[in-house]
């Protein structure tokens, strides 16, 4: 509603008619900044026209020109702004916007309605009659008030008991994670303990069943050596009383063949004399 009455004020004031009518006396502000024009603005048709580069630098927006269509390009943040010379047609952000006038050039300076600036970029337009000001402004959206958050007053008796119940209830709970703690530490040194004597035990008992074996095997190898030992001593008797047979044997043949020599020269002997007695004998008798 207020840009609509500035910009009803601006029609009203300012020199109505078909023709363009210099404003002598005119001036524009930016956020409160007075513009430097190298050409002066006019009316037409109601409207006040101002030199557009001038105001776009005053707004930090960058201008382009391209002559061979005879456009211009205004661009400022995330807004982008084309107008082409003596058309009311403009193109802001891809969409047609109407214009009430027609930009258009004038003595090398491109003029476009003042009103169309602000809206477009953000301005507020405000017009002061009495000292022939046209302000641009810049329209700063105010953030909404936070909403004030109302305490209810608080029992103090009643607080300090409930703290109370929370810190007992919070002691409680420390004593019973503490004893949980320490049960799960005791449960585990426990079972650490029955695993070491467990273990123990497998090896103790793994030894002596090592030991038990060393030994039987040993005992085997013992035996094993005795049996050895004895059957070796049973072959060499065996052989002693084989050799002393064999002995008793040829010594017993030995006396034998001495015995049956002897007794074979004794009847020898005999055989002889009984022979040479004979003899003698028929000797004597021839």
């Amino acid at each position: 509603m207020k840009r609509f009455l500035a910009a009803m004020t601006l029609g009203m004031t300012l020199v109505v008619g078909a023709v363009s009518v210099q404003a002598a006396d005119l001036s524009v502000t930016v956020n409160g900044a007075a513009v430097t024009f190298d050409a002066q603005p006019f009316a037409e048709q109601g409207v006040t026209l101002v030199p557009m580069r001038a105001i776009m630098d005053n707004l930090g927006a960058t201008v382009q020109w391209n002559a061979q269509t005879k456009t211009v390009t205004a661009t400022k943040d995330d807004k982008t702004v084309v107008l082409t010379i003596d058309s009311k047609v403009a193109m802001v952000n891809g969409q047609a916007v109407e214009l009430e006038v027609a930009a258009k050039i004038v003595g090398n300076r491109t003029f476009l309605p003042v009103k169309f600036i602000g809206e477009q970029f953000g301005l507020n337009v405000e017009w002061n009659e009495q000292n022939n000001v046209v302000s641009l402004t810049q329209i700063v959206t105010e953030p909404a008030p936070e909403e004030e958050v109302t305490t209810p007053t608080k029992d103090t008796a009643k607080d300090d008991e409930t703290k109370a119940e929370d810190e007992t209830a919070k002691d409680d709970e420390t004593k019973a994670e503490d004893e949980t703690v320490k049960d799960d530490k005791t449960e585990a040194e426990d079972e650490t303990k029955t695993e070491n004597e467990t273990k123990t035990e497998d090896e103790t008992k793994a030894e002596d069943e090592t030991v038990k074996d060393d030994k039987t095997e040993a005992e085997d190898e013992t035996a094993k050596d005795d049996e050895t030992k004895a059957e070796d001593e049973t072959v060499k008797d065996d052989k002693t009383e084989a050799e002393d047979e064999t002995a008793k044997d040829d010594e017993t043949k030995a006396k034998d063949d001495e015995t049956k020599a002897k007794d074979e020269t004794v009847k020898d002997d005999e055989t002889k004399a009984e022979d040479e007695t004979v003899k003698d004998d028929e000797t004597k008798s021839e």
